[in-house]
């Protein structure tokens, strides 16, 4: 059984180490994952911090980050992105990933976030409500469109439109 709960101060490590070995063979990846939520946490851009126990074990299995990102011209609190998420190669595909991220989904409608977005693979993030929306457009050349995708939370907010830019704690390269 796995066990979702909020990352605390002492996970910090086995957080990082779990984040670097999902990464590690993904050919799409920077490799700066485990630095990219370390410097998220350094500058207090942690919205939302959850990690997947296995219960047997006592062990973290999985991570998900959620910090906050900004519409160029646009007042955008309440606008989030979801990552990294990473999970162990040995729990892939059990459910871990999904856990953790309808834990964040759900502890961001607790804040009453406006959306999330999520930069990943449309045949996974798809099936929680995430969709290609063309009003919004990925501040990063070179990535296709089709897999930076948009959540509408609150559905009495205006869905924001433009150019989305995430922290530059995603620059993080140690």
């Amino acid at each position: 059984m796995v066990i979702i709960r909020r990352e605390e101060g002492g996970d910090l490590d086995e957080s990082a180490q779990v984040t670097e070995e999902a990464f590690r063979s993904m050919k799409q990846s920077s490799h700066t994952e485990q630095f990219i939520t370390n410097a998220l946490r350094r500058n207090g851009l942690l919205s939302v911090s959850l990690v997947a126990v296995d219960s047997e074990s006592n062990k973290i299995i999985g991570h998900v980050a959620v910090s906050p990102v900004t519409v160029e011209g646009q007042e955008t609190k309440g606008l989030f992105g979801l990552g990294p998420l990473s999970v162990l190669p040995s729990h892939q595909r059990c459910g871990t990933g999904s856990q953790l991220v309808n834990a964040a989904l759900e502890a961001l409608r607790s804040m009453s976030a406006i959306g999330c977005v999520v930069l990943g693979n449309p045949k996974f993030y798809n099936r929680f409500g995430f969709q290609h929306t063309p009003s919004l457009v990925l501040g990063i050349p070179g990535i296709p469109q089709e897999y930076f995708m948009f959540i509408h939370l609150d559905s009495s907010a205006v869905k924001p439109e433009g150019t989305v830019h995430y922290s530059s704690a995603f620059d993080a390269t140690q």
